[in-house]
Parts: C-alpha cells; structure tokens; sequence
C-alpha cells in the first residue's frame, strides 16, 4: 500500500479540531476526552433533516459523518 493511500485521512479533514472543539462546547464529549458516537449520530440525524442548512451546518454535518462512519470504528480498532 502506499503512503497516500494509508495517509488519504489528513486530506479528508480540513479543520483538524474543530468537531472536538463543537463537542467540547455543547457536550457532545464522554468523560475519556471523546466525541461520543451517540451525541454525534443525533446531531447528524437532526441535521441532515434540516431543510435550509447554513454553510456551518453543512460543514459540521460532514465533520460528523466522517467521525460516525469512519474515524469513531478507526479509534475502536486500536
């Protein structure tokens, strides 16, 4: 495999933080320091209802479906 296909990650996130930092101000962390998974899904279920979603929203909601559907299994696995 080579490093771009094992580092395709770093390019995924463009705001490295900025969903712990979210988490951090509306509770969305467990008492470990993580996201919790559950907080995430809600806020993604509720969010992808939406209609009319601000650019911050859209932003955020992609931020949580790539943690709920990739990085929160990657961080299960170690």
């Amino acid at each position: 495999m080579t490093v771009a296909k094992k580092k395709w990650i770093q390019k995924a996130i463009k705001r490295p933080g900025a969903l712990r930092k979210y988490a951090e101000a509306h509770g969305g962390l467990t008492e470990e320091g993580r996201i919790s998974r559950d907080w995430a899904k809600k806020l993604a279920a509720r969010l992808s209802r939406k209609e009319d979603k601000t650019e911050d929203e859209t932003r955020l909601l992609k931020q949580l479906n790539l943690y709920v559907h990739q990085l929160s299994g990657m961080a299960r696995e170690k």
